[in-house]
């Protein structure tokens, strides 16, 4: 059952991603460059491998008996919240970084302008 939803997740998950990566060219007018592609694919296809890993990691690997191989392969299950609670973090402070220097090159071109 398990393995079923996970499938299910990662089939419509690559579905959207393909949608989005080959259609999206079509609507807007300007045409992608060969390295826009590549750059589209290779995070595609990592966002791809980052999903199947963690999602065996979360939901599947807890079914397999802890003295099984596979359990060698992924890190232990207290990093399942905290690795992606350190992303989310490292997110924010560069959102906030941005947002910042932004409102500081607006301040001061709007000095100089007077």
């Amino acid at each position: 059952m398990v393995r079923q939803l996970s499938c299910l997740l990662l089939a419509i998950y690559l579905r959207l991603s393909f949608f989005f990566f080959v259609h999206h060219h079509a609507v807007s007018p300007l045409q992608a460059t060969g390295s826009d592609r590549v750059a589209g694919a290779g995070l595609v296809l990592f966002s791809a491998v980052l999903f199947i890993y963690y999602t065996v990691w979360v939901i599947c690997l807890p079914f397999i008996d802890s003295e099984h191989v596979i359990h060698s392969f992924f890190f232990p299950r207290e990093y399942a919240v905290l690795l992606p609670l350190l992303a989310a973090l490292i997110l924010l402070l560069f959102v906030g970084i941005f947002v910042t220097l932004i409102m500081w090159q607006g301040r001061s071109s709007k000095k100089k302008s007077q």
